[in-house]
């Protein structure tokens, strides 16, 4: 596994000269100023891993298209996949005014639809550079880092970049044949996992096992600070992961929550994600590390679509919604779960906005947890709550760097008949809530962490102070 994945400490010495980029991420936390993040890959470790490959002749989606439903394939040769540990993969960030964001990466960067490929220069002595933050893994403490040029790679460049670091020769596979790996699943219960700044959601059997999981986020980078500590997720069962989409804190908990003598779990399970071709080499060499612990891929098709009713083995129903927006979190892919009374059902966005749902949205729902962390809402009104039961969850990490959840968040949910609780008339997330709320988290001066919480379909569940699946995970569930 690369280095980057694991928790170590890392010194200014691993910060490379130059290197290749690609924009990963755009966050608007103050009226005029974005927080730009950059996927990076060191020159040098790049140039030698193009190198290899294209003596090798093969990519991952070589490995992928020999998977099959079973789980049993090809088993890939050990010497491809341990090429991508040797790549030098870092998180770059630079605070800047929209108008520079704007120069500096063109009118594409409000949307992060740009997927060009870019070389970045970084360290003393630049001519006109401006400080930026280097994370060299996951979880350590940014160095910071003078950032000089920012140019477009030269076209060969970027075409031999785009072969050794995109999906592009990746399988697809339509919605409707995804029954083989989902028909396990059981709905008893909804779990929301607190884990800072984030997103990660069970869907539990009766007695408490999870079968399966939309998302498997985590507290990242600058908002590593807002992970829980201890947190050993439920690994009982071998539960499918749907990714909604690929940004990194929604499935680096798989990293982090981890038993600690069996690192790669969940790892080895079946992922079902997005096709995306603007995601960079951190994302690509995350996708090797499923496939070099013995996990399966599933890569959906593009495009906005809704699948047919995936019947469960409980007798409920789950549906798979892709979004019509136009930057990855408009294209992430939401989770419809409907109960055997077909008016009872919950909603898992992801950072998919209602927006981009709208078309196949019901008009109620009994669970719903808010796009994007509650980040500010695009247009569409939130559904409404059913009655009367309903919970709205927040995931978000405490005092993060976002200030997740923005008022025009609650405010919009509110004007929907949703019961915010303290929230509803100061919006002061220093508090709990109450209410039908569910957040995972209470900012300064609390800044708590208020622990998992669960759904039910017709009235809240009863919490549970051990890991309802009796095993060595510490997911307790503490709220309804």
């Amino acid at each position: 596994m690369n280095p980057h994945f694991n928790n170590e400490r890392r010194h200014p010495g691993d910060i490379p000269a130059r290197v290749y980029a690609r924009l990963d991420s755009v966050e608007q936390i103050e009226e005029q100023y974005l927080v730009i993040g950059i996927d990076t890959v060191s020159a040098d470790s790049a140039d030698r891993f193009m190198d290899r490959a294209l003596s090798a002749d093969w990519s991952l989606g070589d490995l992928i298209a020999r998977q099959r439903p079973d789980g049993v394939g090809e088993p890939p040769r050990p010497d491809w996949l341990g090429m991508y540990h040797d790549l030098a993969l870092g998180q770059l960030e630079i605070l800047l005014t929209r108008e520079e964001a704007f120069f500096a990466f063109g009118p594409d960067v409000f949307s992060t639809q740009s997927s060009d490929w870019l070389e970045i220069e970084l360290g003393p002595g630049l001519v006109g550079a401006r400080e930026g933050l280097f994370y060299p893994t996951l979880f350590a403490e940014a160095l910071s880092t003078p950032v000089g040029r920012i140019s477009a790679a030269q076209p060969s460049l970027a075409a031999s970049l785009q072969q050794a670091f995109s999906m592009k020769s990746w399988p697809r596979h339509s919605p409707d044949q995804l029954g083989p790996y989902l028909q396990a699943t059981q709905a008893e219960i909804w779990a929301v996992y607190d884990i800072g700044q984030g997103s990660a959601n069970g869907l539990l059997a009766e007695g408490g096992p999870v079968t399966l999981m939309h998302d498997i986020g985590c507290g990242v980078y600058r908002n590593a600070k807002t992970r829980p500590t201890g947190l050993v997720l439920c690994h009982s069962g071998p539960a499918p992961i749907i990714l909604s989409h690929w940004d990194t804190d929604h499935w680096a908990g798989a990293r982090a929550f981890a038993p600690p003598g069996d690192r790669e779990v969940f790892l080895q399970r079946t992922w079902i994600a997005p096709y995306d071709l603007t995601i960079g080499p951190r994302h690509i060499a995350f996708a090797a590390s499923i496939l070099e612990a013995g996990g399966t891929l599933v890569i959906l098709e593009p495009g906005a679509w809704k699948s047919n009713p995936i019947v469960l083995s409980d007798g409920r129903s789950l549906t798979l919604i892709q979004g019509s927006g136009h930057d990855r979190n408009g294209r992430g892919i939401a989770l419809e779960v409907t109960d055997r009374s077909p008016h009872h059902r919950w909603l898992m966005t992801g950072d998919v906005d209602y927006e981009y749902l709208a078309p196949h949205l019901a008009s109620n729902y009994v669970g719903v947890a808010v796009p994007h962390h509650g980040a500010r809402p695009m247009g569409a009104k939130p559904p409404r709550p059913s009655v009367p039961y309903a919970r709205l969850a927040y995931s978000f990490g405490p005092d993060n760097s976002f200030a997740h959840p923005r008022a025009e968040s609650l405010a919009a949910h509110a004007a929907q008949g949703w019961d915010l609780g303290a929230w509803a008339t100061a919006h002061d997330v220093a508090n709990v809530a109450g209410g039908e709320v569910l957040a995972t988290a209470c900012h300064a001066p609390s800044s708590t962490h208020l622990r998992a919480a669960v759904i039910g379909w017709q009235w809240p569940p009863v919490p549970k102070p051990l890991p309802p699946c009796g095993a060595t995970c510490s997911a307790a569930l503490h709220q309804s």
